[in-house]
């Protein structure tokens, strides 16, 4: 039988565990050897009888090549409830792109096929960044507005999506109260649809000037007009950006305690960045890392013959390597280690679920990952929690 640790607290009693954890007294008795008349002790570890946790998850898919998906499905599509796909960038009309050769007929039936629920990932994307000014401009007058929101519900209901992922990034901190009333407007009428409205935002722990990139996002009311956020508890190590790690598990778990203290725990799912960062060094600031994916991440190490170390505090695994160039780097990726710490984040303080951010449909994160997925999760499937 699988096994969680649980230490004792003050006032545990062998009861209150049990009902806690929803097994019977007897049960983590007979589990631990244990005597109906013996006393705990505070700070003793009992083991618990460990089940798959009921979640949903959530996984971003790249509309570029439906073969890799479909490659990629064929090994996780069973753990997967809503498939997001990116993505769909809003102009400043209020129209939206259907990017160029894109199969989005094809991508959804896939997705469909395997009993998960597209979400079309609408972006502020521009061919160089996520562009504040369209964000503005689609939304800042009120037949922009209805005109967005109209082309959405056309595009939802041509391709048969399950609801919408908001994907707006570097909004800027004067359109707070409109981004809030953008997706207020845009939830009175998907309802009426029945679609979802779903939102990814950015990994908060303050609401307070001194972090003026994420003050658009008044993450509470932004959980109430909504039915789940997606928390990108990531890039903390970006690709522009000095070396460390991509989701330390220190800065994750500060986040997490901010954003549960403002939205349902039943409303946030945890994004888990299934990538990694490979800066060169010494870093120059204003020079780009590049994404490595995680399986490629071990290949690297394998060949230059580097020690993969694992940092405690940010739990988070790097190795360091020098290229045939002279060259010497850095890699911080994710690794079994790292991401059973964001799992077990995800159980302890009873998310609504686990999400996924990778650069490719595939490979998409690494093998282990999936089996440690497994064992820890049951995720739903074809349907949402209440």
């Amino acid at each position: 039988m699988a096994t969680d640790i649980y230490v004792v607290q003050p006032d545990d009693t062998m009861g209150g565990i049990a009902n806690r954890f929803g097994f019977p007294v007897s049960e983590i008795l007979e589990l631990n050897r244990l005597s109906p008349l013996e006393k705990l002790v505070v700070g003793q570890a009992i083991l618990i009888p460990f089940l798959p946790k009921t979640i949903e998850s959530l996984a971003y898919f790249h509309l570029a090549d439906v073969t890799d998906l479909a490659n990629t499905l064929e090994e996780i599509g069973q753990l997967v409830t809503y498939g997001a796909v990116f993505q769909f960038s809003v102009a400043a009309d209020g129209s939206i792109a259907i990017p160029e050769g894109a199969d989005v007929e094809g991508t959804v039936s896939l997705l469909r096929s395997y009993n998960i629920l597209p979400l079309l990932v609408l972006t502020n994307l521009s061919p160089q960044r996520f562009e504040p000014a369209l964000f503005k401009t689609a939304v800042s007058s009120e037949p922009n507005k209805a005109k967005t929101i109209a082309n959405l519900v056309s595009l939802l209901e041509r391709y048969g999506f399950a609801g919408v992922n908001i994907d707006f990034e570097n909004v800027s901190s004067e359109d707070r109260e409109a981004f809030t009333a953008f997706i207020r407007d845009l939830k009175l009428v998907l309802e009426e649809w029945s679609y979802l409205v779903t939102l990814a935002v950015p990994p908060k722990n303050s609401d307070t000037p001194d972090n003026p990139a994420h003050l658009a996002y008044d993450l509470q009311a932004l959980g109430n007009w909504s039915d789940f956020l997606f928390v990108m508890a990531y890039d903390w190590g970006y690709v522009k950006g000095p070396p460390e790690a991509v989701a330390p598990l220190n800065k994750v778990q500060k986040v997490m305690a901010y954003l549960t203290g403002k939205v349902p725990a039943s409303k946030l799912m945890l994004g888990i960045p299934l990538y990694g960062y490979d800066w060169q060094l010494p870093y120059t600031p204003g020079t780009a890392a590049s994404v490595v994916n995680l399986v490629k991440a071990i290949e690297l190490a394998r060949r230059y013959q580097a020690v993969i170390q694992y940092d405690p505090v940010a739990q988070s695994p790097y190795f360091k390597y020098v290229d045939t160039a002279g060259k010497e780097h850095i890699v911080w990726f994710e690794d079994a280690r790292s991401v059973t710490g964001k799992y077990q984040l995800t159980r302890g303080i009873n998310l609504r679920g686990a999400g996924f951010w990778s650069s490719k449909n595939t490979p998409y994160g690494f093998p282990q990952n999936w089996v440690i997925f497994q064992e820890m999760f049951q995720p739903m499937k074809g349907a949402i929690l209440i």
